[in-house]
């Protein structure tokens, strides 16, 4: 037993080093750096601009600024309008999402109580040519616009989330935004 403690201890000394390396995500190996992209909180040149990144292309809503993606994310934008702000967020998942799971968890972010499935409210919509699905979900403060694309290869998600006047207010725009988002 001392043996095994005396191991135990000896793994235990002050000079170990561990060495930290940090790596901003948007520059990872993974996601390779997206030079065809305004500098991160920089509005797209003009609205009818198609903007292409990682293989993505799609217009960008003038005012929209484009920001660093965070994990999962393909692609993320601000939307600013004083002291209000909303997020957009491009997220690429694998096969056979829950819709019904996915629409809760958004119902939950922004205080709504579960539905179930036969009380989905989706609206057809096409992205990019393809058929998708729009979730229109406002809470006392907050609103998400949701689509979500399901293919055989994967589930897309483009989500805007944010103070309920400005999301509704930018509600025209997220759907020119989806409609132009071409899927690999």
């Amino acid at each position: 037993m001392l043996g095994v403690c005396g191991i135990f201890l000896a793994g235990c000394q002050e000079d170990a080093k561990i060495k930290v390396v940090e790596v901003p995500a948007e520059f990872s190996e993974r996601r390779g750096p997206h030079p065809s992209l305004p500098a991160p909180g920089q509005s797209a040149p003009d609205a009818a601009t198609s903007q292409e990144s990682g293989g993505l292309n799609f217009s960008t809503p003038d005012g929209w600024k484009i920001k660093p993606n965070g994990p999962m994310r393909l692609a993320s934008f601000d939307i600013v309008d004083g002291e209000a702000k909303c997020d957009v967020s491009v997220i690429r998942l694998g096969p056979d999402q829950s819709v019904l799971d996915n629409v809760n968890r958004w119902r939950g972010q922004i205080k709504l109580d579960p539905v179930a499935e036969n009380e989905l409210a989706l609206t057809e919509i096409k992205c990019g040519g393809q058929p998708g699905s729009l979730v229109e979900l406002t809470g006392d403060a907050e609103s998400i616009l949701a689509v979500m694309v399901v293919r055989p290869d994967a589930t897309w998600f483009l989500k805007l989330q944010g103070p309920k006047a400005l999301a509704q207010q930018e509600r025209d725009r997220f759907v020119s935004f989806v409609e132009s988002f071409e899927i690999p």
